[in-house]
């Protein structure tokens, strides 16, 4: 059965709120993050579109956050993340509970919060709370009546209100639309007629992105203002990785994704899962809706090659511990005589203490995510050794997006006589026009020339089969593409302004090679440079003095062995092995 209320349950999850809060907010980023996180934070403060699938709520929720008077844009746009976590957190309590009790409950809420899972993604400057928010709640929604009645058409609601932040939560949703539409299908038309309609309803967040698309030229992913661009952005297609979907790849996803499981589970709540089926007083269609989100919540991220593998697993977690809640509570009720059912609640009190303070210290390490300002540190160094006039492309690197640049140039104001631009945007047509307007309305003396994709993609360039089918079918995901124009522009300003990016490990391929020899400066690295030697800088300092980020010192290292690859190739290998001594890189 679904239990009723616990006693004292309102006041627990209140408490479990404010301590997750509490905790989040304290290890919460000061500032802009690495990542997709400048993305974000700079669609939402100019109203533009973000990558796909476009996130208009947590656009139009950032905009509201930005207004905060308080801290920088990084931290403020970082409340959705730790507000929506904490609001996870008590929700998840509410449905937990009503699933074992308020000891279960209590007990795998805390696990939830302390994990790497969510607290990591609390801290991020992301949609993945805000995600787990929507499928706690889609539960809660859903479990008390089983799908029948009203609460069909609140949770179709919220789940399409829901896919306006992230496009995962497709799977749960469907699983608890399809429930619903079974538990009513003796009034299958009428269900499924107002059931669209209630869906439309909650997917028009998605009807705001043409009108941030025509308002935001610099920030505008696939100008979608254009009616056919839209669902091709909130599809995902430019994301969708050809050649990659490996069973190798797939069987080591999901190796990685159990070893994380257990490790922030325990025995207590793997036996509670595991005997949810047989002894928890929740009726079998609660249970196998939770195995079917957990079975769902995990397919995503082990098919798709992303390197954000935890996050994106994060609701299968949280499926797996509310089944862990519903056998433990059933465990607790079933136990005879009444001492024993007292042992079990004393238990699971203790636990409630002890394995969320051992993963507090665990994973301690999340907590550091406050003294990092390295995107602030390599942003204002890059932006600093630029010189005047230069053309800037940032670009990706340790399978990240280096946006930060973009974020303190336009919203610190910090040079504004260079210009940065998102080297990926070059794959859409329009981009390349978009710059030579804007260099040409404020006197930039960059030249853009007009570069024919159709007539190239039809050049014998030295591609593999992905590389060239992506070439020619147009592709925003296309390096070969970006290669082509990056280089050409690159050609064009020789003489007229330096052409320069921020890192050249994705350089590495003939079409580049073949018609520039970057030459490395400081964080920079000039694309049309035509000899000279490279500044003897070492990777910039941050005033923190806290921990770095693997980006930050993928850039540094980035920097290091290009200056040395540039040195072997001059012939000086004197100075190759003293161009890599670096103490600070770690």
């Amino acid at each position: 059965m679904w239990r009723n209320k616990p006693r004292g349950a309102g006041a627990l999850a209140a408490a479990i709120y404010l301590a997750g809060a509490a905790l989040f907010l304290w290890s919460a980023r000061p500032d802009m993050a690495w990542g997709d996180s400048a993305d974000f934070v700079l669609s939402a403060h100019y109203l533009g579109v973000a990558h796909p699938t476009g996130y208009p709520l947590v656009t139009l929720l950032g905009k509201l956050a930005l207004a905060v008077p308080a801290g920088e844009a990084g931290f403020r746009f970082g409340l959705v993340s730790v507000l929506s976590a904490a609001a996870a957190l008590a929700v998840f309590f509410h449905v937990a509970a009503r699933l074992g009790g308020a000891p279960a409950g209590a007990y795998s809420a805390l696990v939830l919060g302390a994990s790497t899972f969510l607290w990591s993604s609390a801290v991020a400057l992301e949609v993945y709370t805000l995600n787990l928010l929507f499928c706690v709640s889609l539960l809660a929604l859903a479990l008390p009546s089983g799908g029948a009645g009203r609460a069909w058409a609140a949770v179709f609601f919220a789940g399409a209100i829901g896919l306006g932040n992230h496009g995962t939560l497709a799977f749960p949703a469907l699983l608890l639309g399809a429930a619903g539409l079974w538990t009513n299908r003796r009034s299958l038309p009428l269900v499924l007629f107002c059931g669209a309609f209630i869906i439309c309803a909650g997917l028009s967040a998605y009807a705001s992105l043409p009108l941030l698309s025509a308002r935001s030229d610099l920030f505008d992913w696939n100008l979608v203002e254009r009616a056919g661009n839209l669902p091709i952005l909130m599809s995902g297609r430019d994301f969708w990785v050809a050649g990659e979907y490996k069973a190798a790849v797939m069987l080591a996803a999901a190796k990685s994704l159990a070893g994380s499981l257990l490790s922030q589970s325990s025995v207590l709540l793997a036996a509670g899962a595991a005997m949810a089926f047989f002894v928890s007083p929740a009726s079998g269609f609660r249970k196998w809706l939770l195995a079917g989100m957990f079975i769902l919540g995990a397919f995503f991220p082990v098919m798709y090659p992303t390197h954000e593998k935890e996050e994106f697993f994060l609701p299968a977690y949280a499926a797996f511990l509310l089944l862990g809640a519903a056998g433990l509570g059933g465990l607790a009720a079933s136990a005879n005589p009444p001492a024993a059912r007292k042992l079990a609640t004393v238990v699971l009190v203790a636990a409630c203490a002890v394995h969320p303070a051992w993963l507090l210290y665990k994973n301690k390490h999340i907590s550091a995510a406050r003294l990092d300002d390295s995107p602030r540190a390599h942003s204002e160094a890059l932006l600093r050794d630029a010189p005047r006039d230069a053309l800037i492309f940032i670009d990706h690197v340790a399978d990240d997006t280096v946006a930060p640049p973009l974020h303190y140039q336009f919203m610190s104001n910090i040079r504004r006589d260079a210009f940065v631009f998102h080297r990926l945007y070059l794959a859409f047509p329009w981009y390349a026009g978009y710059m030579g307007e804007r260099a040409s309305g404020q006197g930039h003396p960059a030249a853009v020339p007009e570069i024919d994709l159709a007539a190239e993609s039809g050049k014998q360039y030295p591609l593999t089969p992905e590389e060239f089918a992506r070439l020619r079918e147009g592709r925003t995901i296309n390096l070969p593409s970006v290669n082509i124009q990056t280089a050409k522009i690159a050609e064009a300003n020789a003489g007229r302004c330096d052409v320069l990016v921020n890192t050249t490990r994705m350089f590495h391929n003939p079409i580049l090679e073949s018609a520039t020899k970057p030459l490395p400066s400081g964080s920079l690295f000039a694309l049309n440079a035509r000899g000279g030697t490279p500044r003897d800088e070492r990777p910039p300092a941050f005033a923190s003095g806290g921990p770095r980020s693997s980006v930050f010192d993928a850039l540094a290292a980035d920097m290091l062995v290009e200056r040395a690859r540039h040195f072997a190739d001059s012939g000086r290998h004197s100075d190759v092995v003293s161009s890599l001594s670096c103490p600070t890189i770690r």
